[in-house]
Parts: C-alpha cells; sequence; structure tokens
C-alpha cells in the first residue's frame, strides 16, 4: 500500500516517467490507470521496459496500457535469448525512475 500511495505522489507531478518492472499484470495497470491517463492527458512522455520471462506479463495489461495511453506510450517488451535452462531473466535492478519537476 505504501509503494502505490508513494508511486501515485510522484506520478502527480511527473514531467516524465521511464518504469522499469519485470512483468505488467493487468491488476497493477488498472492501480496506476487513473494517475497514468491523467499523465497522457498532460502530454507526459511515458517508457515502460519490461520483460516475458515465465510468461509472467498479462497481454490483457498491455493492451490496457495501450488503449489508455495511446500514443503517450513507449512500452518495450525485453526478450533475451534463452539459457542452457531454457530460460533467461535479466540480473540487472534498476529503480523506478519518475521525473517530477519541483516548483
Amino acid at each position: 500500500k505504501h509503494l502505490l500511495e508513494s508511486l501515485q505522489r510522484d506520478l502527480s507531478q511527473a514531467t516524465e516517467v521511464r518504469l522499469i518492472v519485470s512483468f505488467l499484470m493487468e491488476s497493477g495497470a488498472r492501480a496506476l490507470a487513473a494517475d497514468l491517463r491523467k499523465l497522457a492527458e498532460r502530454k507526459v512522455s511515458i517508457q515502460i521496459l519490461t520483460g516475458q520471462y515465465l510468461g509472467i506479463t498479462e497481454p490483457s495489461a498491455i493492451y490496457l496500457l495501450q488503449s489508455l495511453l495511446g500514443d503517450r506510450l513507449n512500452l518495450r517488451i525485453f526478450s533475451g535469448e534463452r539459457s542452457s535452462s531454457g530460460s533467461h531473466q535479466p540480473r540487472l535492478t534498476l529503480p523506478i525512475q519518475v521525473f517530477c519537476h519541483l516548483r
């Protein structure tokens, strides 16, 4: 709950959004839908990088974000080469970046 509230507070002041997440789920997209729609209406650039490790990313989440944000959304899906074990998950951890113009 605290992460969501903190993220929503930062999004309300954002001038640019760059999210890097392991996967997208419809429940998460819906939780941020109103905030992201407001950003799109303000013509804020929204970039999301996600992956498809283990098939967890839900296509419905991608469709929802695309329908809400249209051309304001720049969504990239990481698809790495498979390892000998048959899967690949990047081991790079990056923080969520929400750029805000503070007055």
